[in-house]
């Protein structure tokens, strides 16, 4: 019975050389060699989607950024991420939440 299904499922001019089934196509359904799959290759303006290293890259360069913040009445130059540390220790300190 599975002699049968074989046979049916192959070519009666030319027997396959090895098995036909998942992932392994028939000869004449592979690439040739030299030929890509994907010949025109990705569309311009499409990016590949942002993964977590790449966010968390643009986070640490965002607060390296310097910012100008008053404080005491005068205006400091200084990154955004030490302001933040600031406002949330000040916050905390009061009770805020």
């Amino acid at each position: 019975m599975a002699d049968a299904a074989n046979t049916a499922m192959t070519n009666p001019k030319r027997p396959a050389a090895y098995e036909v089934g998942y992932g392994k196509p028939p000869a004449d359904h592979r690439f040739r060699k030299g030929q890509s799959g994907n010949p025109r290759g990705r569309p311009r303006g499409h990016s590949a989607p942002l993964g977590r290293r790449d966010l968390l890259d643009a986070f640490t360069q965002a607060a390296r950024e310097p910012i100008a913040v008053t404080k005491d009445g005068r205006t400091i130059r200084t990154t955004q991420i030490e302001a933040l540390a600031q406002q949330l220790t000040r916050k905390a300190l009061q009770g805020g939440t």
